[in-house]
């Protein structure tokens, strides 16, 4: 057999690392699994196709395990969609496995790649799907008691020792967001990249690369969304719990569901003992941090001054990710932090600019020269030169989005755009484009695609369909909200 991913790799993928009795039946698994993608010469590089192998082998074992990953996204779909499954209709029973495989199938696939979306009833995802589901039932691992359960993992997920440990839970919440299948996602920004881990370790002196990553997990487990509904970790656990104990008020889901966390930021130690530090972050909140949840305490009694995140777990702070003391910051210094801290997320109304421009939250305008003439016109803004926008934008149409709250944005999406007053939107231009909208954190916002969405700006995004240019649309505005949410996972 092909190796693709051996058993210490398997483990990796499941929280706290743990080694299960089933893993080297699961590693076997995804091997088969990937040797199938292979053969079928789809064009996927060697860690595509073992990214995807693993993924649809972490699947099988969820289902054959009950730890409920997939039922809490099939729940919590139907809930917001009233459908049972994205892109695919309920048939007959005989056909929804094979329905549910196909989107497992496209979901892998998908987490491969930021350069294009893939059509959930490509051709080539579709026979592999059949082929691994034939595969599947001469296996016999549709039949109960043939797949292996994986108990330890359940048992770590389910056990009240790890639903009461703020440390326990947070393993899952990085598992979940990163590492499940459902979490792995290339194309988000969600993923963190070697240059982030470079930058944490530059910005840390001394701080190697495995912490840093620790550390900036940590954080992003709690305060991003994952998984393809856009939703935070801490609830996905939460439901998996209430799903197991058949109780939608089930006390420790509702804890981890509660949890809540403080960015990381400097903070003022104003006093310590032995079991717990107060500290004051920028906006003057005091707040009690357990000491033992500090993995260094060394520099406590030395050092004023702690650079960290922290979550609050059963109305307990505990410090969160990797964290510095610092000795040598000045009273000037510390008004001088709290000050940018507060201007960076100062998101002051927009309410008298958007008075200004008669409640209009879209604008468009020709190229940068009528750019420079509506912030002169509208917001009185002068003194603005061609070359303060050349860089960022070539003359072609943009829109000019105003939210309710912060900033504004600038892009060179306007052609995508259909909208009233429009006079640059191209149809045929939307058709290929305004799917990027949906798939790029980078091509807009996350206010701003909600707008648009919202008031259905995007009617001609269309995915490439051998049934034809309409079908293809109907496959993405039937689908687009979920889209949106999948493919971005910031909504």
């Amino acid at each position: 057999m092909r190796k693709y991913i051996s058993v210490k790799e398997f483990q990796q993928l499941h929280p706290a690392q743990i080694q299960c009795a089933t893993d080297k039946f699961y590693t076997q698994l995804a091997n088969t699994i990937c040797s199938f993608f292979e053969d079928a010469h789809l064009g996927f590089y060697r860690d595509e196709i073992k990214q995807i192998g693993t993924a649809i082998a972490l699947w099988l074992e969820d289902m054959a395990s009950g730890t409920h990953q997939w039922e809490v996204f099939e729940k919590l779909y139907k809930q917001q969609y009233h459908r049972e499954l994205p892109f695919f209709d309920h048939a007959d029973s005989d056909s929804w496995p094979i329905l549910q495989l196909q989107f497992i199938v496209w979901h892998s696939v998908q987490s491969t790649t930021d350069e294009r979306v893939f059509n959930p009833e490509n051709p080539a995802i579709h026979q592999i799907a059949q082929d691994l589901f034939h595969y599947f039932m001469q296996q016999g691992y549709y039949d109960d008691g043939v797949l292996p359960a994986n108990q330890e993992l359940a048992d770590f997920l389910f056990c009240e020792e790890t639903q009461t440990d703020f440390f326990e839970v947070k393993k899952v919440l990085i598992w979940l967001a990163f590492d499940s299948y459902f979490g792995h996602w290339d194309a988000t920004y969600l993923d963190i990249n070697s240059l982030q881990v470079h930058e944490y370790c530059s910005f840390h002196e001394g701080l190697q690369p495995h912490p840093a990553l620790y550390g900036l997990r940590s954080e992003y487990c709690i305060t991003r969304r994952c998984w393809p509904l856009s939703l935070y970790a801490k609830d996905i656990y939460a439901e998996m719990i209430r799903i197991e104990m058949d109780d939608d008020n089930d006390s420790y889901a509702q804890a981890i569901a509660d949890i809540q966390s403080k960015q990381y930021s400097l903070n003022r130690q104003l006093s310590s003992n032995k079991d717990e530090i107060i500290l004051e972050d920028y906006t003057g909140e005091t707040f009690k941090v357990i000491r033992d949840s500090f993995s260094n305490t060394n520099n406590i009694n030395s050092c004023r001054y702690m650079l960290g995140g922290f979550a609050k777990f059963n109305n307990q702070w505990n410090a969160n990710g990797f964290g510095s003391w610092l000795k040598d910051i000045s009273p000037k210094e510390w008004e001088d932090c709290c000050q940018e801290q507060i201007f960076s997320e100062d998101k002051e109304s927009n309410e008298i600019i958007l008075e200004r421009l008669g409640g209009k939250q879209l604008h468009f305008v020709k190229d940068v020269n009528e750019l420079i003439q509506w912030h002169q016109q509208h917001l009185g803004i002068k003194n603005l030169n061609h070359s303060d926008f050349a860089e960022h934008f070539d003359d072609t149409p943009l829109v000019i989005f105003v939210p309710q709250y912060g900033g504004m944005s600038i892009y060179n999406i306007a052609m995508a755009i259909c909208a009233p007053d429009n006079p640059y939107y191209d149809k045929e231009c939307a058709k290929e484009d305004s799917l990027w909208l949906l798939a790029d954190p980078d091509q807009c916002s996350p206010e701003m695609l909600q707008y648009l969405l919202d008031h259905n700006m995007l009617p001609d995004a269309a995915m490439t369909s051998l049934r034809g240019e309409e079908y293809g649309r109907q496959q993405v505005q039937g689908n687009i909200h979920f889209l949106a949410r999948c493919l971005r996972r910031d909504l």
